[in-house]
C-alpha cells in the first residue's frame, strides 16, 4: 500500500521474483473504510537464467482483465533490447512492436550506447529516432532480474 491513492499487491515465485503485480485505486468512504478498485495487472515472465523476458499489462474493464500490451526483454551477446507491442483483440495476438530501445553493453556490463526506434504506421519499419553514446555508465544487472 502507498500514500498516492493506489495500493499494490504482488505474487512471487520461489526465487522471490515478482510474477504478478496488481494495482488498485484506493477510495476512502465514511469512517475510514477503504474500497479498492482494480486498475491494472502486470505479469512477469523470466528466462531460465533468471533475467526478465516479458512484462504483460492488462487493464480492468467491464468487470474483467483485458490485455493491453507487452514489453519484451532480450539479452544477446552485447545488446540488451526492450520492445513494446500492443495487444490486438481482433487478431488475438500482439501487433508489431511500436518501439524499441537498445543498450549496447561493454564487457564490464556498462553501457556503450543507447538507441531508440519507433514505428510510424501499423506496418512501417522501426526507424531510429535518436542514439547516444554513453560514458560507460554502469547498468545495474540486478534490475534486469526484477
Amino acid at each position: 500500500e502507498s500514500g498516492d491513492g493506489f495500493a499494490y499487491e504482488t505474487e512471487r515465485n520461489g526465487n522471490d521474483d515478482i510474477t504478478t503485480m496488481y494495482v488498485y485505486q484506493k477510495k476512502t468512504r465514511g469512517k475510514g473504510a477503504v474500497d479498492l478498485k482494480p486498475v491494472c495487472r502486470y505479469q512477469y515472465v523470466y528466462a531460465a537464467n533468471g533475467l526478465l523476458s516479458s512484462c504483460t499489462k492488462s487493464v480492468w474493464r467491464k468487470g474483467g482483465w483485458q490485455l493491453f500490451g507487452r514489453h519484451a526483454y532480450m539479452l544477446t551477446d552485447n545488446t540488451y533490447t526492450v520492445e513494446f507491442s500492443r495487444w490486438n483483440k481482433k487478431k488475438t495476438d500482439y501487433d508489431l512492436p511500436l518501439g524499441r530501445m537498445t543498450y549496447t553493453l561493454l564487457p564490464n556490463e556498462s553501457t556503450e550506447s543507447i538507441a531508440c526506434y519507433s514505428r510510424q504506421g501499423k506496418n512501417g519499419s522501426l526507424e531510429l529516432e535518436w542514439q547516444m553514446v554513453t560514458e560507460c555508465q554502469p547498468i545495474n544487472m540486478a534490475m534486469l532480474h526484477s
